[in-house]
């Protein structure tokens, strides 16, 4: 059983910080939700993904919003630009993590489809 807990950790790590290629940007979804079936149990769930954009725009569909975030193709941006989206029973909300004014270029914000 440890063996596997320890593999699924380093699979993981693997994904979230990927291969050893420098990531200039990420994207983090976090979902909470209150799971009720007799009793109230709270579920989190975060998962992260980086990688080198293209575009002046990062867009994320989530749930029937479109989620459109600023990218660090738009200036210097040392640690990238990174992103945080909250989805809860409400629309999701993005949060600038790590974000200089070059990221700020594009105001991050969630629209219905």
């Amino acid at each position: 059983m440890k063996k596997y807990y320890s593999l699924s950790a380093a699979l993981i790590l693997t994904a979230v910080l990927g291969t050893g290629s420098a990531s200039a940007d990420s994207v983090r979804a976090v979902v909470s939700l209150d799971v009720n079936s007799g009793g109230t149990t709270p579920l989190k769930v975060e998962k992260e993904v980086g990688f080198t954009p293209k575009d002046k725009t990062i867009t994320v569909e989530v749930s029937g919003y479109l989620c459109t975030m600023g990218s660090s193709t738009q200036g210097s941006v040392p640690q990238g630009c990174n992103y945080s989206i909250d989805i809860t029973g409400a629309a999701p909300k993005v949060v600038a993590r790590e974000a200089s004014g070059a990221c700020m270029n594009v105001k991050p914000s969630c629209v219905a489809k």
